[in-house]
């Protein structure tokens, strides 16, 4: 059985792969894109620059979370409430309330069919 030829990734292929890192691509997709095996890209990775593909990935899609993250702010910055509200749950552990009193239907049975008093109010603790 004739051996394969070796893929080899010229500058322009690491320069789209480098891109791909960017926006936070997988070893996976940026391998089914290269249209190469999972294990060619880690070996052509480990030959080029003497690091796992995972440390590469790593390094490489570090300044598009950078980016990402400069752009959230920016919106929240620039009054997206839905930003902020995000930003505070992420960054700062915040997380929505429920409110501690809510109307609260008192269901009934009588001869077999619910009834309701929607007048009935309660409150309702976090125990519940």
């Amino acid at each position: 059985m004739p051996w394969k030829e070796r893929i080899e990734f010229d500058s322009e292929d690491w320069a789209q792969i480098e891109e791909m890192c960017l926006i936070q691509c997988t070893a996976q997709e940026i391998a089914n894109i290269m249209r190469v095996s999972y294990s060619t890209l880690e070996r052509r990775i480990k030959e080029e620059y003497d690091v796992t593909v995972e440390d590469y990935i790593k390094a490489l899609s570090a300044p598009g979370r950078k980016s990402l993250r400069r752009w959230q702010y920016e919106a929240a910055e620039k009054g997206n409430i839905q930003m902020m509200i995000w930003l505070g749950k992420q960054w700062l552990d915040q997380k929505e309330s429920r409110e501690d009193s809510k109307n609260i239907q008192e269901i009934r049975i009588t001869g077999g069919f619910p009834s309701f008093d929607v007048t009935q109010e309660s409150t309702r603790s976090d125990n519940d």
